[in-house]
């Protein structure tokens, strides 16, 4: 069902039931925008309570469900602050996949559905917090808003369930960063101006990438991408947005004849696994290129296709510039505004 409502949102074309179905999801977004517009209001207003942490705290989120590059993001920022101050990451427990990427990068990670409790005890340990997928939770007062988008919010603004839109675009106003992933250089101008549109004047607007760093199999073995050349190699992905994986081997020069995408953190039972590896072994495939959170998304167990993983990383555009707004915002609020 969720392969199925991804697909549909995502579909340019839709017979007369689909629009018809399309119309009751914009009418259904409709009274989930007035509830988003409500609870915003009242937290604005400070009627509703919130949390104060005795550190600092920099959210980082995004304005749809996912595929915005949220956890590369933070990793990045963990990296980069726990080089200055006893740092935390604090997730909401959502994804065994990225709670997995964190262990593995040395992240101080902690996952729970009530950030501020988990905060609350960790008081006096740390002197920063990092909210991973925290735009929305405005439960905690933070120091700086990092907000990651990519092009597709642009050009399908709708919110759920006619979109993909948790809020309007018009809440990048709240944002202090602003950070755009997965756009063409010939798309720049036209999305940077969309974002002035709807953002603070005065809020950075930096572009990011994605890069591969190597191919690895399933013991972490490096991969020479010449292998790939016979394999007639397929591509799986299972996050929040697929096409990027694909655009990153295209633009990395790998031929990849047949993609599969699946909807975020969507794991495969070893039956749909079998069904999936036996098509692809008759349609000739020898390898399948999968992302580095996709290693959780397949059953364990010997596999008769080889299973290749990419491993890739994030680049901002002007990095050095990046952080040096990070940690200005940092150093000029000292605490919560």
């Amino acid at each position: 069902m969720r392969r199925w409502y991804v697909s549909f949102l995502d579909s340019p074309h839709r017979s007369a039931g689909s629009k018809i179905c399309a119309g009751v999801l914009f009418a259904v977004s409709l009274v989930y925008g007035a509830g988003v517009a409500v609870r915003n209001f009242l937290y604005q207003r400070e009627m509703l309570p919130v949390y104060r942490a005795s550190g600092q705290v920099i959210s980082v989120g995004n304005l749809s469900w996912g595929g915005t590059g949220k956890t590369p993001l933070t990793m990045l920022l963990f990296r980069a602050c726990a080089d200055r101050m006893r740092t935390a990451v604090i997730r909401r427990g959502y994804g065994a996949d990225e709670q997995q990427l964190y262990r593995e990068a040395g992240a101080s990670v902690y996952s729970l559905p009530q950030r501020s409790a988990v905060m609350a005890r960790l008081e006096g340990q740390y002197e920063l917090f990092v909210l991973d997928d925290a735009f929305q939770h405005r439960k905690v007062v933070r120091d700086i808003d990092i907000v990651a988008v990519t092009p597709r919010e642009f050009e399908k603004p709708y919110l759920i369930p006619a979109g993909t839109l948790r809020e309007p675009l018009s809440a990048l106003r709240r944002a202090d960063i602003i950070l755009v992933n997965h756009c063409r250089q010939e798309k720049k101008s036209a999305i940077l101006s969309r974002i002035r549109r709807q953002s603070r004047s005065d809020t950075p607007v930096f572009f990011a990438s994605y890069r591969m760093r190597a191919l690895r199999n399933g013991v972490g073995a490096e991969v020479p991408a010449a292998r790939l050349r016979d394999m007639r190699p397929a591509a799986f992905a299972a996050v929040g947005y697929p096409e990027g994986f694909f655009s990153l081997l295209r633009d990395e020069g790998i031929t990849v004849h047949r993609e599969i995408a699946y909807p975020d953190h969507y794991t495969l039972g070893p039956a749909e696994y079998r069904e999936m590896e036996e098509g692809l072994l008759c349609q000739g495939h020898q390898a399948l290129l999968i992302t580095e959170k996709d290693r959780t998304h397949l059953p364990p167990g010997n596999k008769r296709i080889e299973i290749i993983w990419v491993q890739a990383e994030l680049r901002i555009e002007r990095e050095k510039d990046f952080l040096d707004r990070v940690f200005g915002l940092l150093g000029q609020r000292g605490h919560h505004t």
